[in-house]
């Protein structure tokens, strides 16, 4: 993981503190799917109480769609607003909950090109021999 690293370059040099958060973290393997909903997006709503509701988000994507839950996944404690995104992978609701149901200006999203770290030519550099 280049986690590390990267909060490293980050407190040395820009004295930034990063507190990084993958929302897969936690979660039990034999995780009900409203479980699974209930503790991703509790755990959006915890970062955006710890910064003045605007954390800086993060989405780095790949070619994986990931896990879509059912109707039946919803908390039915849960907003009335998550039903009509069934048919959507938790990734999608994470997004919609963490930057654009709060409009959040601090996001930035990735897209992993997986051809790239297939090229002959590619040479892992790390951030420190960067820096």
């Amino acid at each position: 993981s280049a986690i590390p690293e990267v909060k490293d370059v980050m407190r040395r040099k820009l004295h930034i503190i990063v507190n990084d958060l993958d929302l897969r973290w936690g979660v039990p393997r034999d995780t009900t799917g409203t479980d699974t909903l209930r503790i991703c997006l509790s755990e959006l709503d915890r970062c955006a109480g710890e910064t003045a509701q605007a954390p800086f988000f993060v989405g780095i994507l790949s070619e994986r769609y990931g896990w879509v839950p059912n109707a039946s996944d919803f908390p039915k404690d849960g907003p009335d607003n998550w039903k009509w995104m069934s048919g959507f992978s938790v990734t999608a609701h994470e997004i919609l909950h963490g930057v654009l149901r709060r409009k959040n200006p601090n996001a930035l999203f990735m897209m992993r090109n997986a051809d790239f770290t297939e090229q002959d030519n590619y040479k892992r550099l790390s951030l420190k021999d960067r820096s």
